[in-house]
């Protein structure tokens, strides 16, 4: 702040222009005027105010604030603790009049992701409700899910956040707090899936979300909020994986579908999924162990991941009538090596690699078809597709089997556990512990 009584501050995009009075921050200058900035700690540690500088030059009211060289070098700025030296223009989109916003001054829990210098931290704070990104609808949030998308952003081991800061969590079910759009009430119960949740929007792994009204979906009635988070995004792509064999014509009686990865999340949803449509399932894992619960899941025979990771030729003995991969590199190149005349292959994931070391010989020989799965943005339309799927087919016990739950506080070793290959079948995050 400056000693002098007639600095402004501008907010952009918004336009608004406030007075910044002798010793306040412009956090503090911003709230006089009725405006509320994203904020959780107000001296400089949890970087949930971050925004950058347009206009202007201020000083600290701290010698080490939060900030990296290259974050002040790029404009960035940290509002609770920066002081304006003279007339100041800042880029807060997320600024909100408080006139005009229906939420309260109420405090939440939430994993914040922050990054300095290349490296992730992630941090369990209690933010306010003005550090919400806008949105159309605010949900109190009951549960989430941990991916594996999540935890390569939560440990800082994937590219996967775009916008800092980040609350994590692709995934959330619970119930609508506030709405300003006519499609949804206070009160109704929903989940919501991908749309760059934890990437360049906030996600679930928080007591409340901000979110688009388009991206909600009805929770189905034959699922609670736990339930539908045990599927999850997981669950989803499982489901969008028995579709695409579905549409291809892949009948249950025409020979064995090989699910990789089976021991996972997607792995156990589909090798569950698949069974009770009445297919034979052929199970790949590399945790022998797990043998048994495979079996539980409706897997009639277990392969060796290590039939299926390494370099094979370009095309092998034919085996498989559909194949649902999440682990593509060398397993889907052999997989799709190995599926028969006509067959189908949905590929979802990259557990052992991004890179695809095949050939074009099942393709032009074999008239096999691969499909590629994004579950990210899918229309709803196709969503509740998916979820009716999981409705009418997937066994209530066998999806209680595969999982298990951990508190919000636990996240970070449970993300840990599931990178190194821990954890099998699906994870619940509590978010109230």
């Amino acid at each position: 702040m400056s000693d002098t009584p007639d600095s402004t501050l501008r907010i952009l995009p918004q336009g608004w222009a406030v007075p910044v009075e002798p010793g306040q921050s412009l956090l503090e200058a911003a709230q006089a005027a009725g405006i509320r900035l994203a904020r959780s700690c107000r001296n400089g540690t949890c970087r949930a105010c971050l925004c950058r500088l347009a206009s202007g030059t201020v000083r600290y009211r701290i010698d080490w604030p939060g900030l990296s060289a290259e974050e002040k070098a790029g404009g960035w700025v940290l509002p609770c603790v920066a002081l304006a030296a003279a007339d100041v223009v800042i880029d807060a989109p997320f600024a909100q009049a408080s006139s005009t916003t229906p939420r309260g001054d109420t405090m939440f829990k939430a994993l914040l992701l922050t990054q300095e210098n290349k490296t992730t931290t992630a941090t369990l704070t209690d933010l306010d409700d003005t550090a919400l990104p806008p949105g159309d609808v605010t949900v109190r949030v009951d549960c989430s899910s941990l991916n594996y998308k999540d935890a390569l952003a939560v440990t800082g081991r994937g590219a996967i956040v775009r916008t800092w800061p980040m609350v994590p969590g692709i995934d959330l079910s619970g119930s609508v707090e506030t709405s300003t759009h006519p499609d949804w009430q206070p009160g109704d119960r929903v989940v919501v899936n991908g749309w760059g949740m934890g990437e360049t929007n906030w996600g679930g792994l928080a007591q409340k979300a901000s979110l688009k009204a388009e991206w909600l979906l009805r929770l189905p009635a034959a699922f609670s909020p736990r339930e539908a988070m045990a599927i999850a995004t997981a669950g989803y792509t499982a489901a969008l994986c028995v579709m695409a064999l579905q549409k291809h014509g892949t009948k249950p009686g025409d020979g064995e579908v090989l699910v990789t990865g089976a021991a996972g999340g997607v792995g156990s949803v589909a090798v569950a999924l698949l069974a009770g449509l009445g297919y034979t399932v052929s199970a790949s894992t590399g945790r022998p162990q797990e043998a048994d619960y495979l079996k539980l899941m409706g897997a009639t025979n277990i392969v060796d991941r290590g039939t299926l990771s390494a370099a094979g030729r370009p095309l092998q003995t034919e085996r498989w009538a559909g194949v649902v991969d999440s682990v593509g590199s060398h397993t889907l190149a052999n997989a799709l090596a190995q599926t028969r005349w006509n067959g189908a292959v949905a590929a979802c994931g990259l557990a052992q690699g991004h890179d695809l070391p095949a050939t074009v010989m099942p393709f032009i020989l074999r008239g096999i078809t691969l499909y590629g799965i994004n579950c990210v943005y899918q229309p709803n339309a196709i969503r509740e597709q998916a979820w009716a799927l999981l409705a009418a087919h997937l066994n209530p016990e066998q999806l209680a089997q595969m999982t298990h739950e951990v508190a919000l506080s636990d996240i970070v070793q449970a993300s840990n556990d599931l990178l190194a290959g821990r954890i099998r079948g699906r994870t619940v995050i509590d978010v109230n512990r």
